[in-house]
């Protein structure tokens, strides 16, 4: 029993949450009308870190450099994507967070660029997912409703770091 518990306790599934991305304050004009019902679904996203990222001034300068021996050799779409596209390992890890938690893996589909993770969830699942409520915000100009988060979101450490963000939770664009 000693041992199993000692393995479990390695195991990335009970990695802690840590904050992934947090808000200050709300957009102007926005106010929390209420808690968002929790039967609500959300089209969750799950945007996933893209490698290479930190190459890509390098990369456009080389086909834009007429000095260069890959000027004018532009990338195609599908280089593009390949290139981009993000790691094996990103994508299993959020994938396997996901059925972990109880999203039905019917329910999770990865984009065609490899660069997103979509699920349709339950504002309730997505708060036991997130370590976090969401709420229904009014726009005091316009009427318009939003859900999102409060002020901040959680992800489970092994899973953060395969994650740049998660959408609806903070942003109001």
């Amino acid at each position: 029993l000693c041992a199993v518990v000692s393995v479990a306790g390695l195991s990335p599934r009970f990695s802690p949450h840590v904050r992934h991305e947090s808000r200050r304050a709300l957009p102007d004009s926005w106010t929390p009308l209420r808690r968002a019902d929790s039967d609500l679904v959300l089209p969750l996203r799950i945007g996933l870190v893209q490698p290479q990222l930190d190459d890509i001034e390098r990369m456009l300068l080389d086909v834009s450099d007429p000095e260069s021996p890959n000027y004018g050799n532009h990338w195609s779409a599908a280089k593009i994507a390949t290139t981009f596209r993000a790691s094996p390992e990103a994508v299993n890890t959020v994938k396997e967070w996901l059925v972990t938690e109880g999203v039905h893996p019917s329910k999770i589909r990865l984009t065609s660029a490899g660069n997103w993770i979509e699920a349709n969830v339950t504002i309730s699942e997505a708060e036991d997912l997130l370590k976090t409520e969401y709420y229904l915000y009014g726009h005091e100009l316009s009427g318009t409703e939003h859900v999102a988060c409060g002020s901040a979101y959680h992800l489970p450490e092994h899973v953060s770091k395969h994650v740049d963000l998660v959408t609806p939770t903070l942003h109001f664009d």
